[in-house]
Parts: structure tokens; sequence; C-alpha cells
């Protein structure tokens, strides 16, 4: 990401996040919402399960298979 992020230097808008750190956006943009902003609902219905399952991954994949990057050899 920092290659494409560099060969795109002055070209994006730079924010500061939350915590600090630096957020990108395209040029024109619209304008960020207020902070208490309410999001309006989504409906995903087809694929909550899949989208939501980063909160409980045995409801996609075997609990007892390890983190994607973990191996279990040492």
């Amino acid at each position: 990401m920092q290659p494409a992020l560099q060969a795109l230097e002055g070209r994006l808008d730079k924010l500061e996040g939350p915590t600090r750190t630096t957020l990108y956006d395209v040029p024109g943009a619209p304008p960020l919402p207020s902070e208490d902003t309410v999001a309006p609902p989504r409906l995903l219905s087809m694929w909550d399960n899949i989208l939501l399952a980063y909160s409980d991954r045995g409801r996609v994949v075997p609990s007892d298979l390890p983190p994607a990057g973990l191996s279990t050899q040492r």
C-alpha cells in the first residue's frame, strides 16, 4: 500500500483520523458528515452472515482452524 500512496503523493487529500492517523481521500469528494450524524440502516440480507463473520470466525470456517498467516508448525 505504501508504494501506491507514495506514487499518488500530492494528488490525494489527507485527513486526520480519530487516532491521529493519516487518512486519504480523493480530491473533490463530498465533505465528510459531522461525527454526530446517524448512519441509516443498511439491508445486507444475503451477505450479512459473511460480512459480520469477523466477530465469530466459527460461522464461516471451523473454529479449530488457525487464523490466516499463523502456522501451527514451528
